[in-house]
């Protein structure tokens, strides 16, 4: 048995099963299984018996590509290997923070941008917790939310803003939003 094996895997290198590998071992099964089937053909003439060359060849070819392709399967490489470790880095823990990151540090040279991108997106926030936690709207009670929200907080969203609050400044300010 081992014998066979041997003289099986003279095919075709495994490649993978990508068509052009399927067709150079089929056109190679087909020279193998030609060459097999005469020496059958010849043998059988000899005997008297009659069989067409062409069943012999289709079978002879079947048989050697179907062998060659077991042996290959029994090569074939198993299942592809887990993933690489992708686990984020401890001082990143959302991918998001280094976009924001970026955006803030962008942002304290240019406060009309500071205002536009990043204001705006914090002002959606707490009008949006001052609705759901305390049935306050930002745009049409003003007294109410400056009262809940506090004088630094309430003109952070609501007033011109002249420069980008500093690091400390807004650490502030995020933490009076959590208290929310």
């Amino acid at each position: 048995m081992r014998r066979w094996r041997r003289w099986l895997r003279w095919g075709v290198p495994y490649q993978g099963f990508s068509a052009s590998w399927v067709a150079k071992q089929a056109a190679l099964a087909g020279v193998l299984g030609a060459l097999l089937a005469l020496l059958v053909y010849l043998q059988l003439r000899a005997t008297g018996q009659h069989v067409p060359f062409g069943q012999l060849w289709a079978l002879a070819t079947a048989l050697v590509l179907l062998a060659w392709l077991m042996v290959a399967l029994e090569r074939a490489p198993g299942p592809p290997p887990p993933p690489a470790d992708t686990t984020i880095p401890p001082a990143l823990p959302f991918p998001q923070v280094a976009r924001w990151e970026r955006r803030l540090l962008a942002a304290n040279d240019d406060p009309e941008w500071y205002e536009r991108v990043v204001r705006d997106r914090i002002r959606t926030v707490v009008a949006d917790r001052l609705r759901l936690r305390h049935g306050i709207r930002l745009a049409t009670e003003p007294e109410r939310a400056r009262a809940v929200l506090g004088d630094p907080l309430y003109e952070f969203l609501t007033q011109p803003l002249t420069h980008a609050p500093d690091p400390v400044e807004l650490a502030r300010l995020l933490t009076r939003m959590e208290e929310l």
